[in-house]
Parts: structure tokens; C-alpha cells; sequence
């Protein structure tokens, strides 16, 4: 009875072991049980992050698993205490404390990684691990894989390692020969090696040793073809061009019988000029005579010119003589 009374007065002893595991920035804290435990024994966990904000957040309470999951926290590159103890009934432990820092203790997962054979060599495709809080090309600026792969036929010939950040192409490699390869994320600041991918293998191409070969030789059959059928045309093109320059301006002279044709020919002589005589023709007041009626009408007279008749039809004639018969004279007819 003394016994049972002496320990139910001790104080209770806090969690053994305390523990922060943290892959791809998460965070989970670990812990043993007391020396003593007792099948009544809870426990409660909680963080606070220094610095202007110092509210304590208590995230599991009264559980009797040894480990507590505190999600996501705040901030990538949060510096936190992590806390801990035991519980029975209305007793309780000290806190068991932990310091963490999220962005250098966590634990950077293995990548995803896919494999093709591509010209004479192997492509690397990999895709970031998937953080819990943002990504990890935002919390850590640079960035590189440590590749390392083998002969999966001869694996006693050692591995070979290579560092790449953005070519991911392995050569020069063996032709026909399975290769298999292990790639882990690489942060240069804090010099952090995540974990390794699994093993993954792929074939290497047949035709690796000649690819090149191929592709220059390729290229050169492309480039004679090219050649062979623009120099005809080059030369056709001369050719057309000189035979045009002859045509043009020929080195022999001329025969005789065809400059004759070319020689300048006289202007051709003007029309004659047509001759006139002047002629100039004189006339006299035509006389008139009046003749009345003899019953002595009142009506406008009838005129009667004996004289002008005759006379006009002289003129008339002379006229016709001077055009028709010719030659011209200066002639003068007097009426």
C-alpha cells in the first residue's frame, strides 16, 4: 500500500526519443513512451513558429498514438518548436521540445523518372517530387539530379554518374545493351541529397554507333542531289544568256545586200503645189425695166431684164472657158 501511494505521487515522466520526420515537406512527430507507462496514457502535441508570431497551436490532444501528423505548415522556410507530453487523468508532464527548421531538415522524396531511346542515346524525363507545401522549384531556387546508371549486363563494370539540370540525354552508350538508371534531386545551397528513384532500365538503340554516320550521310546525298540539278540549270541559264549577247551584237559584219536595206533613205519629196490664177470679176447695176399693166392694175409691177439676161450668160460662158480649156491667165472680162 506504501508502495502504490509513493508512485502515484511521483510526477509523471514526459516522451522518450522525440522526433521530427519530414519527407517532401511534411511534418510528423515521433515519440517513445515514458519509462513507465501506463495503459491509461495520453499525449498532446503542438507547434509554435518564432519570430513576430508566437500563437501556440495545439494540433493533436489527449491521443495514444506516439506520433502526431501537424499537416502543413505555415511557411516553407518557418523555424518551429514542436512540443509534446504525457497525460493521465489530471496529471500532466513537462513538454518535451523540438526544434525545426522545415526547408534544411526535411527530406527531399525521390522523383519520377521515364525512359526512351532516342538517337544513339537515352532521354531522361523526370518530374519533380510533389511537395506539401508549394513546389520545389519555389523553395529551392537551384536545382539539380545526380543520374547514375549501369550496364545492367555487366553490372560489375561500375556506375557512371552524371549531374544535369536541364539535358537529360545519356551518351555515348553501347549499342544493344539494356541500361539502368537511379536519379536523386540535388539542392546546391544546402547541399541536401534527396532520396534515390528506383531502378529503372531501357535498351539502348541498335543503330546508336551509326546514327551519325547515317544523319551526315543523309545530308550529304541531300546536298549532291541539290547540286546536280541546279548546275544544269546554271549553265543552261550562261548558256541562253551568251547565245542571247551574240544574237544581239554579232562579231561578223554585215553582207553588203542587207545594210543597203538599213542605210538611211531620202525624205520623200512634198506634194507640188497647186497653181491659182487670180480671177477678178466686174459687174454692173443689172438694168431694169418696168413693165405696167396696160389696164392699169394695182398689183406689185412684174419686172423684165432683157439686158441683165444676155449679159449674165456671156459672163457665164467666158468662165467656163477659162476652167476647162486653160491655160491660166490673168484675165480681165469687162460686163
Amino acid at each position: 500500500m506504501l508502495w502504490s501511494t509513493y508512485f502515484s505521487v511521483l510526477p509523471l515522466a514526459p516522451p522518450l526519443h522525440v522526433k521530427m520526420d519530414s519527407c517532401n515537406m511534411g511534418a510528423i512527430l515521433q515519440w517513445d513512451a515514458p519509462a513507465r507507462p501506463h495503459s491509461s496514457l495520453t499525449y498532446t502535441a503542438k507547434f509554435k513558429m518564432l519570430g513576430k508570431n508566437t500563437t501556440e497551436h495545439i494540433v493533436c490532444q489527449s491521443i495514444k498514438e506516439h506520433q502526431c501528423d501537424f499537416g502543413q505548415l505555415p511557411s516553407y522556410h518557418g523555424h518551429y518548436t514542436c512540443s509534446v507530453r504525457t497525460e493521465q487523468g489530471g496529471t500532466m508532464s513537462k513538454w518535451e521540445d523540438l526544434e525545426f527548421t522545415i526547408d534544411r531538415m526535411t527530406i527531399i522524396g525521390p522523383p519520377s523518372v521515364t525512359l526512351k531511346s532516342k538517337g544513339g542515346a537515352i532521354e531522361v524525363n523526370i518530374q519533380d517530387p510533389v511537395l506539401k507545401i508549394s513546389s520545389l522549384r519555389e523553395v529551392y531556387t537551384k536545382v539539380s539530379y545526380h543520374i547514375r546508371y549501369w550496364s545492367k549486363e555487366h553490372p560489375e563494370d561500375g556506375q557512371n554518374t552524371q549531374t544535369m539540370s536541364q539535358c537529360r540525354l545519356l551518351r555515348p552508350l553501347v549499342p544493344n545493351t539494356e541500361y539502368c538508371i537511379k536519379v536523386q534531386v540535388f539542392i546546391h545551397y544546402y547541399d541536401i541529397k534527396g532520396q534515390d528513384s528506383n531502378a529503372t532500365c531501357e535498351m539502348s538503340s541498335v543503330t546508336a554507333a551509326v546514327d551519325a554516320e547515317h544523319k551526315w550521310s543523309g545530308k550529304l546525298v541531300g546536298s549532291l542531289l541539290a547540286v546536280s540539278v541546279a548546275l544544269p540549270l546554271l549553265l543552261l541559264l550562261l548558256w541562253s544568256s551568251f547565245k542571247g549577247r551574240r544574237f544581239l551584237n554579232p562579231k561578223e559584219p554585215l553582207p553588203e545586200r542587207f545594210k543597203q536595206h538599213l542605210c538611211d533613205c531620202p525624205a520623200a519629196p512634198p506634194p507640188p503645189l497647186e497653181k491659182f490664177d487670180l480671177v477678178c470679176g466686174l459687174c454692173e447695176e443689172p438694168r431694169y425695166r418696168a413693165l405696167t399693166d396696160p389696164r392699169g392694175s394695182e398689183e406689185s409691177p412684174a419686172v423684165e431684164d432683157y439686158g441683165a439676161s444676155q449679159e449674165m450668160s456671156g459672163y457665164y460662158n467666158i468662165i467656163e472657158r477659162l476652167v476647162f480649156e486653160g491655160p491660166y491667165q490673168n484675165t480681165t472680162i469687162d460686163i
